[in-house]
């Protein structure tokens, strides 16, 4: 019993010695990080720092327990097997992932100056120069790469003895071995996703400030490689080339001119508030004014009456991590990716907060979901959010599984643009109309059908938006202020769409207001275009710069051309005059209910092509 014992507390203190000296590294790294950038952290208390330090530790247990998966597979053949094999390749494993810790935490250092961000993939293309490299850095920079690099591999190999001093040599029982290492299985499996909530650990965890040297000082620099090189799933060829760069921007050039349009906006409105509500999932299916479903929505179809109405926009992704890049910072969603996911990317788009916050605005953003959500949280602060507030700034108040219900969403909403300074920008995203649907009131819809629960999530919806209107009318900033009412993507239901087809994806648009021109209200835009285009047409109003957003076009213009861009997880859709049409790589063309699917034609489908070309090229090369 007593060898048992012992047996277990060696097995444990191996993987504890190990992980120790993991986490040592990573503080090296970030201790590093702030001597290398030392100007950026001047104005910076201790307290600041501490607090990052604090803000990365589950990242960097995540890390720990990425890393320790192949010395507990290794030390289980060992126990199994008695080979040498597996002690010598352990020994040779620990040593070099401590190295390459200590390497990839100096370059993120090094490079964070002139990179603006923590190492990516770019990155390593950019490493794997090495004569760049080194004569990028001064001499004393050299120099100090090459005492870093030395001390890196000394203790490096100190670290990887200390650890092997604890390795278990006795035999020990089967069943042992299978029980201990079970257990130690789920607790890396545990520490990999950060717990059992919900949504796992992502870096959204690690942004927990407005300044973003103190973010990216939290971030652990391997896991964020290792997140970036997933999430960029590129080697270096665009799978969607038909043909070359040029020709293919010159088909595209004339759909995106961007053209001056009318202004609806009162003549005499000066800096207008701007509120956008971001509606989750409002497909155009549950609104009668878009030929939707009748009484679903009545506040919304009432407030057409008062409002111009875009009754052709559709989204061109699918789901909201592709949704809000789209809206704030008007880039069309890609096959196969989200750019929300890859901060390093979504960093160098411009966003409608920022152009806004150039002239004065204040800004802010609120959920009532998690905002750890597809990195929502470091994505929102990336982009300009001066406040970001979800589920954990609310107070008392029911949930559902996503978060707060949409009540208790527009008080705050309602709150925080009372006490807001003028003029200020402020973006809010529902989501009671997620799945599963569920709502705290009776509705008209109590069936048991999933197109009768996202209707009654909808008229929920709807009716609070009702309450939310009705509390501020007597707001002494509500005759100045636009609403943007659309949605963040499109859904099947209720009519049970299918996933290639235009209406999933056709979604509401509505600008509404006391702010907005009387010769403008009660009437319809039909311009086709997508979500993304708000970003123009909205910047348009007030007389802001759009170059900024080559993707994004003036709806309000009658010369701005007639299409909609839809993406798929591989190929993308097409909406324009002649209807609806669609591309599948290997698989060829097809119509609106993906039916007689053929082999394209030489001519067909060049522009969405060559759309689809462009635009991922765009994004490969963020």
């Amino acid at each position: 019993m007593f060898d048992t014992i012992q047996q277990w507390w060696r097995h444990l203190a191996y993987l504890l010695r190990l992980a120790l000296a993991l986490f040592l590294f990573f503080a090296a790294g970030r201790i590093l990080f702030i001597l290398v950038n030392g100007q950026q952290f001047e104005q910076h208390a201790i307290g600041s720092l501490l607090q990052s330090f604090l803000a990365g530790t589950r990242l960097d247990v995540a890390t720990t327990c990425y890393l320790l998966a192949l010395p507990v597979l290794l030390m289980i053949g060992f126990q199994l097997s008695r080979r040498l094999f597996f002690k010598k390749l352990m020994q040779g494993y620990v040593l070099f992932v401590l190295f390459v810790i200590a390497l990839i935490g100096l370059a993120n250092a090094l490079l964070y100056p002139s990179w603006g961000m923590p190492i990516n993939t770019r990155a390593l293309t950019y490493l794997a120069d090495v004569r760049e490299v080194f004569s990028s850095l001064s001499g004393m920079q050299t120099i100090f790469f090459v005492v870093v690099v030395a001390l890196a591999l000394y203790f490096s190999v100190r670290l990887s003895k200390w650890v092997a001093g604890c390795m278990m040599v006795a035999k020990t029982s089967i069943l042992f071995i299978t029980v201990i290492n079970l257990i130690i299985i789920g607790m890396l499996v545990t520490g990999m996703r950060g717990g059992w909530q919900t949504i796992p650990l992502n870096e959204s965890d690690a942004y927990h400030s407005r300044d973003m040297v103190l973010n990216h000082l939290a971030l652990n620099p391997v896991y964020h490689l290792a997140y970036s090189w997933n999430s960029a799933g590129l080697d270096g060829v665009n799978p969607y080339q038909q043909t070359d760069d040029a020709t293919a921007q010159e088909i595209i050039a004339p759909i995106l001119r961007q053209y001056p349009g009318v202004l609806v906006l009162r003549a005499d409105a000066q800096q207008p508030n701007i509120v956008i509500i971001i509606l989750e999932s409002w497909t155009a299916g549950v609104i009668e004014k878009l030929g939707g479903e009748k009484g679903v929505t009545p506040v919304f179809d009432s407030l057409t009456s008062q409002g111009l109405l875009f009754t052709n926009v559709y989204s061109s992704g699918f789901r909201t991590d592709q949704a809000l890049p789209s809206i704030i910072s008007g880039f069309p969603a890609q096959p196969n990716h989200s750019v929300m996911r890859n901060l390093n990317k979504a960093a160098k788009l411009t966003s409608i907060i920022q152009e806004l916050d150039a002239v004065g605005y204040t800004s802010s953003f609120t959920y009532g979901g998690d905002l750890r959500f597809s990195n929502m949280a470091a994505y929102l602060q990336t982009t300009g959010f001066e406040y970001v507030k979800g589920e954990g700034s609310f107070g008392a108040g029911e949930k559902n599984k996503w978060g707060m219900h949409d009540e208790f969403l527009f008080k705050q909403l309602s709150t925080d643009l009372n006490n807001s300074k003028q003029p200020f920008v402020s973006a809010v995203l529902t989501l009671s109309t997620h799945e599963p649907f569920d709502v705290p009131m009776a509705t008209p819809f109590d069936g048991e059908k999933l197109s009768d629960k996202f209707n009654a999530s909808a008229f929920y919806c709807d009716y609070q938006l009702g309450r939310f209107f009705n509390e501020i009318k007597s707001a002494p900033w509500y005759d100045n202020t636009l609403f943007v009412l659309m949605a963040d993507h499109g859904h099947s239901l209720p009519r049970h769409s299918t996933y290639y087809t235009s209406a999933a994806r056709h979604v509401p648009l509505l600008f509404v207001g006391q702010v907005l021109d009387t010769n403008y209200r009660n009437t319809q835009c039909n311009k086709i275009g997508n979500s993304h285009d708000l970003a123009t047409t909205l910047l348009s109003q007030l007389n802001l710069n759009t170059s900024s957003f080559p993707w994004s076009r003036n709806l309000l213009s009658s010369r701005t051309a007639d299409f909609a861009y839809l993406t798929y997880d591989s190929g993308c859709g097409w909406i324009d005059s002649t209807g609806y049409h669609g591309y599948l790589p290997d698989m060829g063309v097809f119509g609106e209910n993906v039916v007689g699917l053929h082999p394209p034609k030489e001519t067909e489908l060049s522009v969405p092509l060559a759309y689809l070309q462009i635009l991922f090229r765009h994004f490969m090369l963020l």
